[in-house]
């Protein structure tokens, strides 16, 4: 309210930006959405002068996130979106199993623009006809612009390339000079800090000669490396560098570089066990991602961790020892695949739960830096979650095996419309 002499002046305001006819004593919000949240004040003259208001923040509590981005999948069931990929130029890599994407054929691989456009130039799918068994499963984008692609999938037509793994250069051409046959599933790469590329999965040996048992190291050319010698048994499903080189690795196995380890470990730089590190989950690791402070998220479908009961998610400290003042559990019997991180230290979690951090969620979910729910975002995925990605604006890129995303028909892929600040506070 405000009080003075007679012919009072208003203007409303909204994060600094004049709202257009919000010239009276009140300003009302008849139906709340999610773009209506942000700072207030108001700004009163009359014929003496004017006075500002103290700033009214609004946040508004579970709004419909999901916006017009729908470049619509589809194929031979079962359909999936397994990976996504934002790139530097705005444009969104998708991998997974499907014959059509935007309209048009795309096997298992395609790529959007920002608005979600098919992008026709690009046209690298994997597999032909109705073979629904060869998906991809990883993607990674190299610090020079090539693109790596792993999956169930052999050598695609005219690729040059070996079984199970390709890469594509920076003007989308066929890398024919990464074309190791690998002999078993792809699930997981990564790109070391020196370009040498990690690479996690079910396969036995390299070029049918090397026998590199689930992960192996490849220099960035494109040939192995030999120095590297870890082996593992049965499956790696997700690898991780961090800062000083060591490697995380997280998946089925029970053997690791010669020694019984099972679910998670850490490698030093040539591949031996860290014997140092053994936060020890009972059950399978999924995914894994190393935050900026160095401390290290896990998810899967385990329900102990570091002998602490933590269902399906956890954090450990860069040493390996479980962060005791993270705490947010799954529901029991749930999994979690996919975990993505926004500028301001928030986390996204995909997989499969109905609930996150003691309270209701479906599939997907969002936790505070320190592991508590965040309980403004809720948008719900009616079924698994398998890949997440942040833009360049803090928009949130949700794959998987879901029909509707945030209550909108959404087959398999959909965007989250960001409600938070997209860079990190300078204040």
């Amino acid at each position: 309210s405000a009080v003075g002499t007679s012919a009072l002046g208003y203007q409303w305001y909204q994060n600094g930006a004049a709202i257009a006819s919000a010239t009276n004593g009140a300003f009302a919000i008849p139906s709340t959405a999610a773009g209506d949240a942000g700072s207030y004040q108001v700004v009163v003259t009359n014929e003496f002068g004017g006075v500002t208001s103290a700033v009214a923040i609004l946040k508004v509590l579970n709004p419909v996130l999901v916006d017009s981005f729908n470049p619509t999948i589809g194929g031979v069931s079962p359909v999936s979106v397994n990976a996504l990929l934002c790139q530097p130029d705005g444009k969104v890599l998708i991998g997974g199993c499907f014959n059509r994407l935007a309209g048009q054929t795309r096997y298992d691989l395609g790529r959007v623009d920002a608005q979600g456009n098919l992008d026709t130039g690009f046209d690298a799918g994997v597999t032909g006809g109705t073979d629904n068994n060869k998906w991809v499963y990883s993607l990674a984008l190299q610090t020079d612009g090539k693109l790596l692609v792993g999956g169930t999938f052999h050598q695609p037509s005219g690729s040059g390339s070996g079984d199970y793994l390709f890469r594509l250069n920076a003007d989308n051409s066929w890398d024919r000079t990464l074309k190791l046959a690998l002999n078993g599933v792809v699930y997981c790469l990564a790109e070391q800090a020196d370009g040498r590329i990690l690479v996690g999965g079910s396969f036995s040996t390299l070029d049918g000669l090397h026998s590199r048992p689930c992960v192996a190291r490849l220099n960035d050319e494109g040939t192995w490396d030999g120095t590297f010698n870890a082996m593992a048994t049965p499956t790696i499903y997700s690898v991780a560098a961090q800062a000083d080189g060591k490697i995380i690795v997280g998946g089925s196995f029970t053997t690791l570089a010669g020694q019984t380890q099972k679910y998670l470990a850490r490698l030093a730089v040539n591949g031996s066990l860290d014997t140092t590190f053994n936060p020890a989950p009972n059950n399978t690791v999924n995914t894994l991602l190393v935050q900026h402070d160095g401390k290290v998220l896990v998810g899967g479908i385990f329900s102990t961790l570091g002998g602490q009961a933590h269902t399906a998610l956890g954090r450990l400290n860069s040493d390996g020892t479980v962060d005791a003042t993270f705490n947010a559990n799954s529901s029991l019997n749930a999994a979690v695949y996919s975990l993505a991180l926004q500028t301001d230290g928030k986390i996204i979690v995909g997989g499969y739960f109905s609930t996150l951090a003691g309270q209701s969620r479906a599939n997907l979910g969002r936790l505070n830096p320190d592991g508590s729910l965040d309980t403004a975002f809720n948008p719900g995925a009616s079924s698994s979650v398998y890949a997440l990605a942040v833009q360049p604006d803090g928009a949130i890129l949700v794959g998987g095996a879901f029909s509707t995303l945030g209550g909108q028909p959404r087959a398999y892929l959909g965007r989250l419309s960001n409600t938070e600040p997209p860079t990190e506070s300078l204040t």
